[in-house]
């Protein structure tokens, strides 16, 4: 089992701005070093493009994951639009992926598992934040060279966007940051089929012994029902008719999903 982890630009490429001029390529690499670090003990190799500021081409980041003969490539990066409020994070696999094998089902484990790890809810593109992108001038081609020119199940993770002031703010925030982490590793874990104890661990303070705690575990894990900004969920709170309305609105959502899943992989 080999991870390839991608820390996105480097060197004179910055990669994507904040508004005050906080560097992509920096976040990248933060982020990186603390997958690396979650992965230990798995029983995962993990090799990174990179551990510090210098440039490297997009196809020797390839070769160098070829080379090395990496089971997954994960290419960290964080987005940037021409407006303050796309936000979130989302993940593109290849064109040729099928529903729920290789790439596809890599970046919906890193999509969903960064969601359960940060409460942060992903950027509404492709299938809840999972998508691809074919090349315009050569069609069944992919337009990304990392995922194009790798040999394996190759993903692009955005990690959120720098030019929303929320998300950039959290971007270069360690324990932010630590959240993303663990949520990267516990994806490629699953991929994998390395056993995660007890998988939501410390998402929610106040859940522990509940007669209901698998139940929110569960929904918390497919982005059904989210947590305080403390860390708590307040099992037994009350709640309102609009949060009523969110949480049935978000089921309805997971359900097409899975429904539209089931559909195309019987296609």
């Amino acid at each position: 089992m080999r991870a390839c982890i991608d820390p996105g630009h480097g060197g004179g490429d910055t990669g994507a701005l904040t508004a005050d001029g906080r560097m992509e390529k920096d976040t990248n690499l933060r982020v990186a070093l603390m997958v690396e670090q979650e992965l230990r003990g798995s029983g995962i190799e993990v090799m990174l493009t990179r551990r510090d500021d210098r440039d490297i081409s997009l196809s020797e980041r390839c070769r160098m994951a070829n080379r090395w003969r990496a089971d997954v490539f994960v290419s960290l990066h964080a987005d940037a639009a021409g407006g303050t409020s796309a936000k979130g994070h989302h993940a593109i696999h290849s064109i040729h992926s099928q529903p729920g094998k290789g790439g596809n089902k890599l970046a919906r484990l890193l999509v969903d598992q960064v969601t359960l790890a940060t409460g942060r809810q992903p950027f509404p593109r492709g299938d809840r934040g999972v998508w691809t992108r074919e090349s315009q001038n050569h069609p069944g081609v992919d337009y990304y060279a990392v995922i194009r020119e790798t040999d394996m199940s190759a993903v692009i993770l955005e990690r959120g966007f720098l030019t929303n002031p929320e998300d950039a703010a959290l971007l270069f925030d360690d324990s932010f940051l630590q959240k993303q982490a663990r949520g990267i590793a516990r994806a490629i874990m699953i991929y994998f089929g390395v056993k995660i104890e007890e998988v939501a661990v410390g998402m929610f303070k106040d859940i522990a012994g509940h007669w209901a705690q698998g139940n929110i575990e569960h929904l918390a894990q497919i982005g059904i029902v989210r947590g305080r900004e403390d860390g708590t969920f307040a099992p037994d709170a009350p709640i309102t008719r609009a949060e009523a309305a969110v949480i049935l609105d978000r089921a309805i959502a997971y359900i097409l999903g899975e429904v539209q899943k089931m559909i195309r992989g019987a296609a």
